[in-house]
């Protein structure tokens, strides 16, 4: 059984390094939400993503300066199960070129983290 027919969404967390007085509008997480719902196999609109700017001062690389030009976004999928490592690493790379493209930004600039989920959603009442 498939998580969504077990009434489990999956829950996409993104923070998105954002340039000095720029923003992220609606379309930018519903185009996430949409491909990531494509590309993990649930039905578009049962695919959550809550976006969050990540302010520069927030993030860091290391040893390096933060480079104007670099602006990550991490992504972080929560769900309760995990597919096998293959399958896991091609969603992964799925999402990242999906992200940076509605993103607009290097795909190398997108980082995604695969994360269990910490509770079951109720069975939904069809």
């Amino acid at each position: 059984m498939t998580e969504e027919r077990e009434g489990l969404l999956p829950i996409l967390d993104v923070e998105i390094d954002l340039p000095a007085g720029q923003s992220v509008s609606n379309s930018v997480a519903r185009g996430i939400a949409e491909a990531a719902g494509e590309i993990l196999g649930v039905e578009r609109s049962r695919t959550w993503v809550r976006m969050r700017p990540l302010p520069v001062d927030r993030e860091a690389k290391g040893a390096e300066d933060h480079s104007a030009e670099a602006h990550p976004v991490f992504v972080t999928v929560w769900r309760l199960s995990s597919p096998g490592p293959r399958l896991l690493r091609d969603q992964a790379e799925a999402l990242a070129r999906a992200v940076a493209d509605v993103c607009k930004r290097p795909v190398e600039d997108v980082h995604v983290l695969f994360e269990p989920s910490p509770a079951r959603s109720p069975p939904r009442a069809d």
